[in-house]
């Protein structure tokens, strides 16, 4: 068989931590041991993109906690960015963290845990301010996913370095029974799709893998938040996502200055929705719910299974850009708690191009 045939070529040497590493050999005996599974999944060469691969992830919450453990028991390596220390309220969600990690910085307290979880990985910290990074330090990775309790305005300011270094961008956080993800893969995206073909000669049929290279095209944040939802068709305008309104109306938030107005979410989603030239009756969602998980979202208050199940999502879309198999999710993936789904939604859907 092909993974018979994958294991066969393999070299096999005594190698235990990802130090004595060199980058150009094949996988490794304990490597191919830890990795069997995935191995089986995505083959050789996609597991050696995956040890390669240089992922930033800015700010530790419940929702990227989970995604450090999923990336690392997949064997790749994370920088984590974290200015942050450690409060009461972080033992919550942060699996990671102790008590007496209290007043200690977030990323320091938690690497040691973190890098118990997979020798053969390198756990590094990057104790700096979010606003602090620049063009240099994005330029060191491949891959950069920012949790998104930052401001909207600094994630758009990432998204944009992410663009300029060629550094695919995710996004992503939770708030309440609700959470999302977005991705920003660059302007050409490629990735090989693979599907079952059956051909046929008289009464034999055959079936055979056939694998096709796609691009996609996918857009910055400040282009898919700007989005009038107006410009979608009807039908799809119908099905908007409760978690897409929460997110618009915390970028809206986040422009005031004001307690006062910052506690009116209620008016302030209805004007976003009149702006929108849609109704609550229209996009089929509670107007009050969405005014609920804003202040969910205003607090900061994070529910673990929805960071479980978050960080899951989030760690399958890295992991398919990295091995470049499976088409990636476009753009938006939205997740409602309350209704038990998960949505996915590309903003604006005239932009993205899928060619063959």
């Amino acid at each position: 068989t092909q993974v018979a045939d994958a294991t066969a070529s393999f070299t096999y040497s005594k190698v235990f931590t990802r130090k004595n590493m060199d980058k150009n050999e094949t996988i490794s005996e304990t490597e191919a041991a830890l990795y069997d599974r995935q191995i089986r999944l995505w083959g050789v060469e996609a597991q050696k993109r995956m040890r390669e691969a240089k992922v930033l992830i800015c700010g530790l919450r419940g929702t990227t906690v989970e995604l450090c453990k999923n990336l690392v028991l997949a064997g790749i390596s994370v920088t984590i960015q974290e200015s942050s220390v450690v409060k009461a309220e972080d033992l919550g969600t942060q699996f990671f963290l102790r008590e007496e990690d209290i007043g200690k910085n977030l990323a320091e307290a938690s690497k040691a845990r973190i890098q118990e979880l997979n020798p053969l990985v390198e756990v590094t910290i990057m104790v700096k301010d979010l606003t602090d990074l620049g063009p240099t330090d994005i330029s060191k990775f491949d891959y950069l996913c920012a949790c998104a309790t930052s401001s909207i305005k600094t994630l758009m300011s990432l998204n944009s370095m992410c663009r300029e270094n060629s550094t695919h961008f995710f996004c992503a956080d939770s708030f309440g029974m609700y959470g999302y993800l977005f991705l920003d893969l660059g302007e050409s995206y490629t990735y090989i799709e693979t599907k079952v073909e059956s051909s046929s000669e008289g009464s034999d049929s055959e079936s055979k893998k056939v694998q096709r290279e796609r691009t996609l095209k996918f857009v910055p944040l400040e282009d898919a938040l700007t989005t009038k939802w107006t410009s979608l068709p009807s039908k799809k305008r119908k099905r908007v996502p409760s978690a897409y309104f929460t997110l618009r109306t915390l970028y809206e938030l986040q422009k005031l200055e004001s307690p006062n107005e910052r506690e009116n979410i209620k008016m302030l989603l209805e004007k976003l929705l009149d702006q929108e030239e849609l109704t609550p009756s229209q996009s089929l969602f509670d107007l009050d719910s969405v005014v609920d998980s804003a202040k969910v979202a205003c607090k900061g208050a994070e529910i673990n299974p929805v960071c479980a199940i978050m960080g899951g999502i989030v760690g399958q879309e890295i992991l398919k850009a990295i091995s470049r198999k499976d088409k990636p999710l476009q753009n938006f993936f939205f997740f409602d708690g309350v209704a038990s789904c998960g949505t996915v939604r590309a903003l604006p859907p005239k932009s993205f191009v899928s060619s063959a």
